[in-house]
């Protein structure tokens, strides 16, 4: 199982792939408005070669043990990419060691969703589904908690936001 500090690489991955998406229109306006300006930014940054490696490591998601073997792959392809990585990692390490156990324990949870969205193949209806039920997690938090979270990682709580208005002002869950 991998470790929760890998969700921050997780999350980026995982973003990185739905944004990849956009290049080809293959992914419809209600994801397109999950994403924020900021993955766009990171992704637009990114050389043709660390693409091409942020992509094979997406592949192979599932497999990693532990953050250590992640960022070994990222360093064998891109010393870029890997220089990111690492600054992220040690970001969230920082992050993480701050919060209350209800943040945590959200995160942990979340760590797991994102690994069955990944999956062993990327799918926007496994994408939604998850974010529906990490929506519903989310919203069911205390406030503290919200706020926690929302100070820690305000690019996640934008998306968990985005999505949660979407399907309360629908009425409905992401389709």
């Amino acid at each position: 199982m991998l470790v929760r500090v890998i969700l921050l690489s997780l999350l980026v991955l995982f973003y990185n792939q739905a944004y990849a998406f956009f290049d080809y229109g293959e992914v419809d306006n209600q994801v397109s408005e999950i994403v924020p300006k900021e993955v766009k930014t990171f992704y637009d940054g990114l050389t043709t070669e660390d693409r091409a490696v942020l992509k094979k490591v997406l592949s192979k998601g599932s497999t990693y043990n532990n953050v250590s073997e992640v960022l070994n792959d990222l360093k064998n392809g891109s010393s870029s990419l890997y220089d990111k990585a690492v600054a992220l990692v040690t970001d969230f390490r920082s992050t993480m060691s701050k919060l209350g156990s209800n943040s945590t324990k959200f995160i942990d949870e979340t760590v797991l969703q994102i690994q069955r969205a990944l999956g062993e193949t990327f799918s926007i209806q496994k994408v939604k589904a998850e974010a529906n039920v990490a929506v519903a997690r989310y919203q069911a938090l205390d406030d503290a908690t919200k706020n926690e979270l929302k100070e820690a990682f305000p690019v996640v709580a934008t998306i968990i936001n985005n999505i949660g208005g979407r399907i309360v002002g629908n009425h409905s869950q992401l389709k």
